[in-house]
């Protein structure tokens, strides 16, 4: 935005170098930290440290003598139009750009460039952003919303900077939480099915909190009690051990009540104008990952 400024600059700093027989090292120029006021830096350590290893120059430490180069050249170049201050700091040389003017070109670049404003030149990396992943099963909650929220935003953010961009969830269809749904739904909600995306995904979750009532242990708790949320908990266990074996109709429950949980989260994301390009669950490296399991074991791993 400034580079024809940067660019006057540095043809000052060259020149002053070269009639003083400075051999000056590359100039990096990197922005200021906002403080109050927008500028760029460079520093003259590398020109310092040339001059001490090749013998010329004073016999003075790098620090002082950057810090000597700064001041001189920060002498040299006087005032510069659109250039507030100019400063010698510990080695750097700091530009400051005038605020108004700064302001006026942002704002022209702005209306001139519209919704490309600051979108990065097309990149040859691949970047993959990670998001709205809750477990199935379960209602998409504030939690979920914040991070899924992020998430989308990065995603924007990177493929606006040029990248090509892909947008990835890792939902948890899977494990014991899950089956817990299932097992309680199966024995006291079999059958039944509310109306409408949002309220089945809802009802899961209730469904869950209700059956983690019935399997946790009371104070006080009879022997009745006992026995029955013993009970519970073996029908519970069985329910996974007959999903682990691929028992049909677990399977298909599964699937049934697992896809209300996701149409429920893909409405949100619509209404939330997020995408997701691909879907990676859970449930998908489960046998693979039990097959490696499998072979390391057999091997003695």
């Amino acid at each position: 935005m400034f580079q024809k400024e940067q660019q006057l600059i540095e043809e000052k700093i060259k020149a002053y170098s070269a009639a003083h027989d400075i051999a000056l090292a590359e100039l990096k120029w990197q922005p200021i930290p906002f403080s109050g006021e927008w500028g760029v830096s460079t520093s003259f350590f590398q020109t310092a440290a040339n001059e001490a290893r090749s013998g010329r120059g004073s016999k003075v430490p790098v620090p002082q003598r950057a810090q000597e180069i700064a001041e001189q050249i920060q002498a040299e170049i006087g005032a510069v139009a659109g250039i507030s201050h100019i400063e010698a700091v510990k080695g750097y040389l700091n530009l400051y750009f005038t605020t108004s003017e700064y302001a006026r070109r942002v704002v022209d670049e702005v209306l001139a460039s519209k919704a490309d404003f600051g979108r990065g030149e097309k990149k040859t990396e691949r970047v993959m952003v990670e998001y709205a992943q809750p477990n199935t099963h379960h209602s998409f909650h504030i939690g979920h919303a914040r991070t899924t929220m992020l998430g989308g935003s990065l995603a924007r953010i990177v493929e606006f900077a040029g990248f090509e961009t892909i947008r990835a969830s890792y939902p948890g269809d899977l494990g014991l939480g899950v089956i817990t749904v299932l097992w309680a739904y199966d024995k006291f909600y079999k059958g039944q099915e509310p109306q409408g995306i949002h309220e089945r995904g809802q009802w899961l979750s209730k469904i869950y909190v209700e059956a983690t009532t019935r399997l946790e242990k009371k104070e006080n708790e009879t022997p009745q009690e006992t026995a029955q949320r013993e009970t519970y908990e073996a029908e519970r266990r069985e329910m996974y051990r007959k999903w682990d074996a691929g028992d049909p109709y677990v399977r298909d429950l599964w699937a049934v009540t697992r896809e209300w949980s996701l149409e429920e989260l893909r409405d949100i994301l619509r209404m939330l104008d997020i995408k997701i390009d691909v879907w990676f669950y859970e449930s998908e490296v489960d046998e693979p990952s039990k097959a490696i399991v499998d072979e390391l074991i057999e091997r003695g791993i």
